[in-house]
């Protein structure tokens, strides 16, 4: 009969089970048993018919792990045990039927098997597993009443162990804005130089009396506690001065960046609130700040002068508004991030502790002002008595960057892994410290980088005072450097949809809890509600968790390991974009009826932006027009590189859109059909450096970079490569002129200009005070007297005018 023969009998069903987490218990259990036993009249049917009637592809499987209840009568030693729930057995097999089988024998003991394969799982995770499966059991029988999301799934053990891994307590000055703790470090070393920009220096004592005439004057025109204050300039030690200048007045300062969007930066002005804006006489002339009091700080500063440099009283304290900082919106317009003092002076301990920073550190400055990583920059140098080093924007990517790190005897830099990739790898016997943020970093970057120095990957989103965690590297490591352990006075929780804590190796959302937290955003309660939620592991009243939207989960050690987003949100060089924000700005066009923006990575570590299209009505869609369109509205980094029009999107059998059908551009599509070779020694020149730089093989002069494969990194190079043969070109230019031919035309006209103006001894301005302080338009200061002014202007720098 049947008991002779060989063979399982058995036929597996697939279940798809559908968990809600409000539902109770009992109830949830009722319906599952109702759902099994709808689901019999099929248990004899092939397991290969119910995948055809499925819409999952017939190359990849229902189900990965199978469920075995062993109900036939147990063995009299199993029936001895006097109750309870127990592991029975764990194997681990080189190959088995499923990744895991989980097998039940029932009986006065519930006893447990579960059977895996050794190259897929640890043995540690499947031991966590089978714990985490009696604890939920043993829950379920003790109250089955209880709803879904209620039932706890870690041990107390292991819910003491991630407590352990966030006690993060440290001591640091909670009761000090961040210009006092300056104020106690310019006290302290009055001649050591804070701040150098080229060829110019400022101790903390001259930077101090600085900051405070500008403070002193800044007062006399209304700013005080959390009034927001612009600030827009180039790189140069002004920035310093007029960032702690408005700090010490009592204001936060927003700063906005020269060569955004004019329409961006009217945007950020008025939904800020902001009044007064310092910049430089020759950015006030280029930008439209109409509505707001604008103050040139260089050209004015004779008058600032006169103010006492004296510290002023300090009117604010640490719960007050020390910076805004706009980021990436999904809604289609950038969100202010209002960031307090309270976070700051714990940052910089956080900081000292971490790199060791000191008075003989120098610190580079290499992020833009309007980017949170140059608050981290600034609060590394200056709040720890270093020295910080500032530099031209062009001389932050490639050789030129490698030149700055050895002449200015760098001992410090934070970059993000994209542009130290790029960087050739030198003797530096200066550099000690090298930090990468802002986006993954992989491991041959790290043992390109980490020998003979330290290196640290650095994590954390501008609404948590830009750091959150660290995570030191090693050369030879198997895996790319997690997010680490949280810093000083900071904790990283990683939970599911229900705020409870998930087991180590288990993917679920982070969450950021700790002193620098946000305020919140500018004027949007209701986005400040949803991200800043309750934290209910925190016995403070009033404490607070960021929802980051990050997917991460622990390792084993506690380093936090970052999977992806929740959302479509990416990172790029540092900056946090919003593709939802580059996606409203294109549907705008009166021409687009449909747009997707994704970033991609057709080689490894070259990302870029790439907008997929439908013309509205058939219209034909021209990269040009829509690259021009976009840069009038976003940053640069925001505009994409690659344009693809299709006629329609691919979707996928759920009607969405099929993200993995979107074809990669077709660089070699954008050449125009005449390929054109150079005319003249310039433009040969310039080929060659567009040709080394863009990703593919041949160029024409009339060839648009962009098109081409270019972006705002490249442009850099392309800038770099071109001063060292002695061409002198500017991002505006690139963008404006993105073809070697165009480019050849303005470097001749920026050529013949200054041949024929030759050498500028002196001028003589006759300006409205008016204008100088405050704008075409605006007010007049109650405590000045109309006037005319009459300045001799020094010799212009014809080199510097050429850029």
């Amino acid at each position: 009969g049947a008991d002779s023969m060989m063979g399982v009998f058995i036929n597996t069903l697939p279940v798809r089970v559908a968990v809600s987490p409000q539902v109770a218990l009992l109830d949830w259990l009722k319906a599952l048993q109702a759902q099994h036993a709808e689901l019999r009249e099929y248990e004899f049917t092939p397991l290969l018919r119910i995948h055809g009637w499925s819409d999952v592809p017939r190359d990849l499987p229902l189900f990965k792990s199978i469920l075995i209840f062993e109900n036939y009568p147990v063995s009299d030693a199993l029936s001895k045990h006097e109750g309870g729930l127990k592991v029975r057995d764990v194997r681990s097999f080189a190959k088995t039927n499923y990744p895991i089988t989980v097998v039940a024998f029932p009986g006065t003991e519930l006893a447990l098997r579960i059977l895996y394969e050794g190259d897929r799982f640890e043995a540690a995770s499947v031991k966590r597993m089978l714990a985490h499966m009696q604890k939920l059991l043993e829950s379920m029988a003790a109250n089955p009443e209880q709803r879904i999301s209620t039932l706890p799934l870690l041990s107390s053990a292991e819910l003491r162990q991630l407590a352990e891994w966030n006690e993060t307590q440290v001591p640091y000055p909670a009761d000090l804005c961040t210009h006092q703790l300056f104020e106690r470090i310019a006290a302290r070393q009055p001649d050591e130089v804070a701040v150098v920009f080229e060829q110019q220096e400022l101790t903390y004592r001259e930077l101090n009396a600085r900051a405070n005439q500008l403070a002193h004057f800044l007062r006399k025109q209304g700013v005080g506690p959390e009034s927001v204050v612009g600030i827009c300039l180039e790189r140069s030690n002004d920035v310093i001065v007029c960032l702690l200048g408005v700090l010490k007045a009592g204001g936060a300062f927003l700063p906005l960046d020269p060569a955004h969007p004019e329409e961006r930066l009217a945007f950020m002005l008025e939904d800020s609130g902001t009044t007064i804006v310092l910049t430089q006489a020759a950015i006030s002339e280029q930008l439209d700040m109409s509505g707001v009091r604008v103050i040139c700080v260089d050209a004015a500063w004779s008058y600032i002068a006169k103010e006492s440099d004296t510290n002023p009283n300090c009117l604010t304290v640490p719960t007050n508004l020390a910076y805004v900082i706009y980021t990436s919106g999904s809604t289609g317009q950038p969100k202010g991030t209002l960031l307090q003092h309270t976070g700051i002076g714990s940052l910089a301990v956080a900081q000292q502790r971490m790199f060791g920073i000191g008075p003989a550190d120098r610190i580079l400055q290499f992020f833009s002002l309007s980017f949170d990583g140059a608050v981290w920059e600034i609060v590394m140098a200056l709040l720890n008595g270093a020295t910080l080093v500032m530099a031209r924007h062009e001389q932050m990517v490639g050789q030129p960057l490698i030149d700055v790190l050895r002449g200015q005897r760098i001992t410090t830099i934070t970059l993000a892994p994209s542009v130290l990739a790029v960087a050739p790898v030198e003797q530096l016997p200066d550099l000690r410290n090298v930090i990468t943020a802002g986006e993954a970093c992989r491991q041959d970057l790290v043992n390109r980088w980490a020998i003979a120095r330290c290196f640290f990957n650095a994590y954390g989103p501008t609404e948590t005072t830009v750091c959150a965690s660290v995570y030191q590297c090693a050369v030879g490591e198997q895996d790319d450097p997690p997010l680490g352990f949280p810093i000083g006075n900071f904790q990283l929780h990683v939970l599911d949809n229900n705020l409870q804590p998930v087991p180590v190796g288990v993917s679920g959302e982070l969450y950021l809890a700790g002193i620098g937290l946000a305020r919140g955003y500018h004027d949007q309660s209701d986005l400040t509600a949803d991200t800043f939620i309750p934290n209910p592991f925190s016995e403070e009243p009033g404490a607070r968790m960021y929802k980051t939207g990050d997917l991460a989960r622990y390792r084993s050690n506690g380093n936090v390991e970052f999977l992806g987003r929740i959302d479509h949100q990416v990172k790029m060089r540092g900056f946090r974009i919003e593709l939802g924000e580059i996606e409203t700005a294109l549907t705008n066009h009166p021409a687009v009826r449909d747009v997707l923006v994704t970033i991609r990575e057709d080689t490894p570590s070259k990302q870029y932006l790439a907008a997929y299209l439908v013309a509205e009505n058939d219209v034909t869609l021209e990269t040009a027009e829509l690259r021009t369109f976009l840069g009038k509205r976003l940053p640069a980094y925001m505009v994409p590189s690659a344009y693809i029009v299709l006629a329609a999107m691919p979707l996928n059998a759920a009607g969405k859109i099929d993200r993995k059908a979107l074809p990669a551009p077709d660089w070699d599509a954008h050449r125009k059909e005449e390929f054109a070779v150079p005319r003249t020694p310039v433009e040969e020149s310039l080929l060659e450096i567009f040709q080394h730089v863009l990703p593919v093989d041949q160029v024409g002069v009339h060839d648009n970079f962009f098109e081409m494969g270019g972006d705002s990194i490249q442009s850099i190079q392309v800038i770099t490569r071109a001063k060292q043969v002695g061409i002198r070109l500017t991002p505006a230019q690139i963008f404006q002129q993105p073809t070697v031919a165009g480019l050849a035309t303005v470097m001749d006209t920026a050529t013949e200009v200054h041949v024929e103006q030759g050498s500028v001894t002196g001028s003589v301005h006759l300006t409205p005070i008016q204008n100088w302080f405050f704008g075409q338009g605006n007010s007049t200061p109650h405590h000045w007297n109309w006037a005319f002014l009459f300045e001799v202007v020094p010799p212009l720098d014809m080199e510097m005018l050429n850029q």
